[in-house]
């Protein structure tokens, strides 16, 4: 992982674009929130970022309602997301959608 900004659970950041997490959800641009969680190998891995506000869809009326409760209100990357993203690693796939 030469070369990329190290994750340290912890850190506050700052999402720099939507995060879709279709059909889910979709984290709106701005939001910030904490690494709680990163792990990742040879093997693969995860890195997990609990938002500050609500995660929100809007549904059919446009009337928004929580859509993230069953990730604690928090947006996952693995590797599969990472891959999809062109990103070598986890690190890479985080830092492509946040900042500090």
């Amino acid at each position: 992982m030469t070369g990329t900004r190290p994750v340290v659970v912890g850190q506050r950041v700052r999402l720099t674009v939507d995060v879709d997490r279709y059909p889910h959800f979709i984290a709106r641009q701005g939001g910030r929130g904490t690494v709680t969680y990163y792990h990742e190998d040879d093997h693969g891995g995860m890195v997990a970022v609990q938002m500050d506000q609500p995660i929100t869809h809007p549904d059919a009326q446009g009337v928004d309602h929580p859509a993230a409760t069953e990730w604690n209100n928090e947006i996952q990357w693995d590797e599969d997301i990472a891959h999809a993203m062109g990103c070598a690693t986890l690190a890479d796939a985080l830092w492509a959608e946040v900042e500090l």
